[in-house]
């Protein structure tokens, strides 16, 4: 189903059901060049393509450890084809599998995790990005930086014992998002929605033990670069040492590419995905998403899709069907938006009927908003930023 919605301008919309039971290393030079400052507080450089936002702590007590936040503009949606996993994996071979230094991201920053300081280390892979938060003890601000952009840019990546024990570590995620109830369903609702588009997986279908250290090597070695990283440093070291330092870790680094432009991904209408999690309960999950929206257009569909949800949360339901809000949910990819919404029926019964129910409200939602617009009541729920 395709519908359009006019107003600010005509956008694609599509509606997807889901049911479920119960870097070589050349003569490049490195340059090193201070940015403006849109971040208040921060000093802002550009090394080798990488921008770095630094900022010293006013006392020990504001920041007892160094905090160091990593985005990398490639995900899922630079995947190849065969490629499933291999975002995820990079993710956490960049922090815990040793580097050319010998040392890992963990190895560092992980005596403070034993030493009662809370977990050094948060990873994400989304659509379009990478992102991890590091803490350390400010005098390994510089050991932490030389693993990551070693394991990052120099990748030494090999089926050995150390690969191994991260894939089993791993694999136990990969488990629980595959294959426990509620995050297996968001997973699920998730794939299906992307069907047929670059950000597409078979993460269902590819057992994490075929994904192989020379895939993900490969992987690391072609998406990720230093044109695009951003790195955020909150460190109790020198400014000019820590630039200078940077400077050498992506010394002979090729700056690479920056973003990929997916603005081209379009959402195919509808489709449906079933998988088991158990006998005693069933969930729902339903995506609602829009292709095609430009930047400027974002935070009216956004708003928009807030209106969806409220009207969605409005249609009646049976006394043991109800909403499950832990899947309702708003991811973004550059040109795409979508909402997944969940239900659970804790009698075990046949949830068909009610999931057939709230596809076709969900439908008639759309194509009302698509001819007819929100109404001024609506509207009032939901300021627009950037209007009066």
């Amino acid at each position: 189903m395709r519908t359009r919605v006019h107003r600010p301008r005509a956008i694609p919309l599509f509606l997807v059901a889901a049911v479920a039971l119960s870097l070589s290393i050349g003569a490049i030079p490195c340059t090193v060049s201070a940015q403006g400052d849109p971040l208040p507080g921060y000093s802002l450089f550009e090394i080798n393509g990488a921008k770095v936002y630094f900022r010293k702590p006013s006392s020990a007590e504001e920041a007892p450890l160094a905090q160091i936040g990593a985005i990398m503009m490639a995900g899922i949606g630079n995947q190849t084809a065969d490629e499933a996993h291999c975002a995820h994996m990079a993710e956490h071979m960049v922090c815990m599998y040793p580097g050319p230094s010998g040392e890992s991201v963990w190895s560092i920053s992980g005596k403070d995790y034993r030493l009662g300081n809370p977990l050094p280390l948060n990873g994400y892979t989304s659509l379009d990005t990478t992102t991890w938060v590091i803490s350390a003890a400010h005098s390994d601000t510089f050991r932490v930086l030389t693993a990551f952009l070693g394991s990052m840019f120099r990748s030494t990546l090999q089926s050995d014992e150390a690969f191994k024990t991260e894939i089993k570590r791993a694999r136990r995620e990969i488990d629980v998002m595959t294959g426990r109830d509620i995050s297996a369903l968001m997973n699920k609702v998730k794939v299906a929605v992307f069907e047929g588009t670059r950000y597409y997986e078979t993460l269902f279908e590819t057992p994490l033990t075929e994904v192989t250290a020379e895939k993900i090597r490969g992987f690391i070695e072609r998406e990720y670069t230093p044109s695009r990283l951003t790195l955020i440093i909150q460190a109790d070291v020198d400014e000019k040492e820590l630039v200078e330092h940077i400077a050498r870790c992506l010394e002979g680094i090729d700056p690479g590419r920056g973003p990929d432009d997916h603005s081209d991904v379009h959402l195919d209408p509808p489709s449906q995905a079933t998988i088991v999690v158990g006998a005693n309960r069933q969930y729902a999950g339903l995506a609602v998403g829009i292709s095609g929206v430009v930047p400027e257009d974002r935070p009216v569909v956004l708003a928009l899709m807030n209106i969806v949800t409220r009207r969605l949360y409005r249609v009646p339901q049976t006394g043991r069907v109800r909403f499950l809000r832990t899947l309702h949910d708003t991811f973004i990819a550059q040109s795409t938006v979508v909402t997944t919404y969940g239900y659970i029926d804790s009698r075990g019964a046949d949830m068909s009927p009610d999931v057939e129910r709230h596809v076709e409200a969900l439908s008639s939602i759309l194509e009302s908003l698509a001819s007819k617009g929100p109404d001024v009541e609506e509207l009032s729920y939901f300021v627009i930023p950037g209007t009066p």
